[in-house]
């Protein structure tokens, strides 16, 4: 959702895995809104399954902004939801660069589906509040690891 709003004043071609976005989005004159279809997740409102894989598949982006569940050093990107693990792996594979964006809180924490290793995500945005130790354990793994 953040990043959402981050975008509003932008003029980009966006495809968002979830419908909350798409409604902070919807009306910017500036927003190509485009949606890939598939099964609606209850509660989080993601979109899953093969049509929604089909349609990445078809498809090339610029960058894909994930929302993972952990970032760990050894397991790399991880999500509890294992319908939302192939989506997520196909929009990473049909764009040129990927960033995980994630409140502190998902460093270190490992959810059961693996997404995809470390060495492919190109940029980790996290909070300040970011513990330092876990920071500099994937600074030091080649992780270019933002704080903002």
């Amino acid at each position: 959702m953040e990043v959402a709003r981050a975008l509003r004043s932008r003029r980009l071609t966006v495809m968002p895995l979830a419908l909350r976005p798409v409604f902070e989005v919807h009306e910017c004159p500036g927003i190509k809104l485009l949606l890939p279809g598939g099964e609606v997740r209850p509660g989080e409102l993601s979109l899953t399954g093969s049509l929604t894989e089909h349609t990445f598949a078809q498809l090339r982006f610029d960058t894909y902004v994930m929302g993972p569940c952990g970032i760990d050093a050894k397991a790399g990107i991880t999500t509890h939801f294992l319908a939302e693990t192939a989506v997520k792996r196909a929009a990473a594979k049909s764009s040129q660069r990927v960033i995980a964006v994630a409140d502190s809180s998902k460093l270190g924490r490992v959810a059961f589906g693996h997404v995809c290793d470390l060495d492919e995500i190109d940029i980790v945005l996290t909070d300040a509040g970011a513990d330092q130790q876990r920071v500099e354990e994937l600074r030091s793994m080649g992780v270019d690891i933002r704080c903002v």
